[in-house]
């Protein structure tokens, strides 16, 4: 059935050296043969035009490795469309492998969502996307649409980062925060772009949209948008993104190659993005689920309510957490999952006597 499912792509292989990816990525034949257990990561493309991965892989294919041969394969580009996404992503998903998927289609996102339907619990989401856009019960339906359907049931937690206030409801916003969700505006982000790094490593499904970046670092994109991040700081969000433990499956969508456009400038950029994802994953400290022996407790004592709040820092990354659950019990007996990851500077906010926003929505979300 994946065999039917997956174009091979069209490159020339005797055009690279044996340093670059061409020289030790794989393909179909690596997952379905005797070598499918080294498979770690794999990449995908879908939309109409086919075509348009050849000049993005001939960039990605001239970069140097960063991986061991053939953990890294390359299915090519995948038919049906989010139907067919679905069925390889689930594929994926079950063998333990990182899907890495560029697509046209701006409703990537709700087709990598279906393709954990058959998961027995909810997910966690995240969306960088500069418009956050809900028809309100109109004909026209947008990405919102689709997605706020599946909470709780498949989604318990949707993260909508990069927004531009000038494209956006605000009406959206409220609805956001009465689901208690994360919304984060592109200049926040960019102002304090570690507060990414918690985020990703609490989302099972992350999909970044193109047009989120600003139009002279990526001019191919469905909706140019003259401002949004920048080349830098997506590569820096795609290495949260890699080096995070939980999320099983990365997409970046609304890539479209414009005609009289210089179109390499969009496809290295996005070449970048993945090879910094896997310099990321490669740098994987393994704490999902946290292991509460190696973490160290500090308990803050907040001023609204008199509400005990318990922080929870790695010995091993130094990275934080807080709990969510009954803090009466001792530190061993706490259970991993109500551990929500959070930043040092969530916790110099609690000690100062403020309730961070994370902390905030993920308490009424759990209430």
């Amino acid at each position: 059935m994946l065999q039917e499912l997956c174009i091979r792509p069209n490159i020339d292989m005797f055009a690279f050296q044996d340093y670059q990816y061409a020289s030790q990525i794989g393909n179909i034949d690596t997952l379905l043969g005797a070598k499918q257990d080294r498979v770690k990561i794999a990449l995908l493309t879908s939309g109409e035009d086919l075509s348009a991965y050849d000049g993005f892989r001939k960039v990605l294919y001239g970069m140097s490795a960063n991986f061991s041969p053939e953990e890294f394969i390359d299915l090519g580009n995948i038919k049906g469309a989010g139907v067919g996404i679905t069925e390889v992503v689930d594929y994926l998903s079950q063998k333990g492998i990182l899907s890495i998927i560029v697509s046209q289609d701006s409703l990537l996102p709700h087709a990598l969502l279906r393709s954990f339907s058959n998961s027995h619990s909810a997910l966690h989401l995240s969306v960088f996307d500069s418009r956050l856009d809900f028809s309100w019960g109109k004909e026209q339906k947008y990405l919102a649409d689709y997605l706020f359907p599946h909470y709780p049931a498949t989604l318990s937690q949707l993260n909508w980062l990069g927004y531009q206030s000038y494209f956006v409801d605000p009406a959206v916003l409220s609805v956001m925060g009465e689901h208690h969700f994360e919304t984060q505006r592109v200049g926040n982000l960019r102002s304090n772009l570690e507060e990414v790094e918690p985020i990703m490593r609490d989302s099972d499904i992350i999909a970044f949209n193109i047009s989120a970046i600003g139009f002279m670092d990526a001019p191919d994109t469905v909706f140019p948008n003259p401002n949004g991040f920048s080349a830098n700081e997506v590569c820096q969000i795609m290495r949260y993104a890699g080096v995070s433990d939980r999320p099983a499956v990365i997409g970046l969508y609304g890539y479209q190659p414009q005609p009289g456009n210089n179109n390499v400038v969009t496809a290295l950029l996005l070449a970048q993005m993945i090879w910094y994802s896997i310099e990321g994953y490669y740098q994987r400290k393994h704490e999902f689920p946290p292991q509460l022996d190696q973490l160290t407790r500090y308990e803050v004592q907040l001023p609204v309510g008199q509400l005990p709040v318990a922080f929870f820092k790695s010995t091993k990354s130094e990275r934080w957490w807080f709990y969510i659950g009954d803090l009466s019990i001792k530190s061993s007996d706490l259970a991993p999952e109500l551990l929500v990851s959070c930043s040092y500077d969530d916790y110099l906010k609690a000690c100062e006597g403020d309730l961070p926003n994370r902390l905030f929505n993920a308490l009424n979300r759990f209430d």
